[in-house]
C-alpha cells in the first residue's frame, strides 16, 4: 500500500493538467469569446467591427460573423469537408473580375472600407466552405421539399452542436450565438 501511494500522487499530478487542457477555457479580455476551445481574439472582434461601423450594432454583427465563420470552419472540420487554397483564390478572382474594372478601383475600395485583401479571403473561404456544408447537407434528396427538409435539419443539428460550445465575455455576448453565462 505504502509504494502505490506514491504513484497514485503522480498519477494525479500528471492527469490534472492533462484534464485541465481538455476542458474549454472560458473568454479572457484578450480572447472574448471561446468556440470548441478555439479563441477569437479582441483584435479580431475590434477590425471588424470598425469595418461594420463603430457602434453596437456593429459590435454584434461582427461578433456574429465571426462566431458563425468559426462555426462553419469547426464543422466542416468535422465532416471532412474541405475548401483548398487554390479554390478560395480562384473563387477571390471572380468575384473581383466581376466587381471593379481594374485593380486600382479594387485597392480604392479597399481603403474606403477598411478592410484587407485577407480580409475578402477570409470572407470567401467561409463562404466556400458554407456552401459546400450545404451541399454536404442536401447530398442525396431528390426534390426541393426533402432537399429543404434536409437542410432545415441539419441547420437545427448545427445550431445544437455548436451553440452550447460557444461562450462569450459580457461585453461580447449574443443570445442566439452564445451559450448563457454560467
Amino acid at each position: 500500500m505504502c509504494r502505490l501511494l506514491p504513484m497514485l500522487v503522480v498519477a494525479a499530478a500528471l492527469a490534472g493538467p492533462a484534464a485541465a487542457a481538455a476542458e474549454a477555457p472560458w473568454p479572457t479580455y484578450d480572447h472574448p469569446i471561446v468556440v470548441d476551445g478555439t479563441h477569437i481574439a479582441r483584435e479580431q472582434l475590434r477590425h471588424w467591427e470598425r469595418v461594420a461601423g463603430r457602434d453596437d450594432v456593429a459590435r454584434e454583427q461582427a461578433t456574429i460573423m465571426l462566431i458563425e465563420a468559426r462555426w462553419i470552419r469547426l464543422e466542416a472540420r468535422r465532416r471532412g469537408v474541405r475548401v483548398t487554397r487554390e479554390q478560395v483564390r480562384r473563387q477571390f478572382r471572380r468575384h473581383k473580375r466581376d466587381a471593379f474594372p481594374s485593380h486600382r478601383a479594387f485597392k480604392r475600395w479597399l481603403r474606403s472600407s477598411g478592410q484587407a485583401r485577407g480580409d475578402l479571403l477570409f470572407r470567401v473561404r467561409t463562404d466556400l466552405t458554407s456552401d459546400r456544408l450545404r451541399a454536404y447537407a442536401t447530398r442525396g434528396a431528390t426534390t426541393e421539399e426533402e432537399e429543404q427538409a434536409q437542410l432545415d435539419a441539419f441547420v437545427q443539428e448545427f445550431r445544437d452542436h455548436w451553440l452550447p460550445r460557444t461562450r462569450c465575455s459580457r461585453m461580447y455576448f449574443v443570445e442566439t450565438h452564445c451559450a448563457p453565462p454560467a
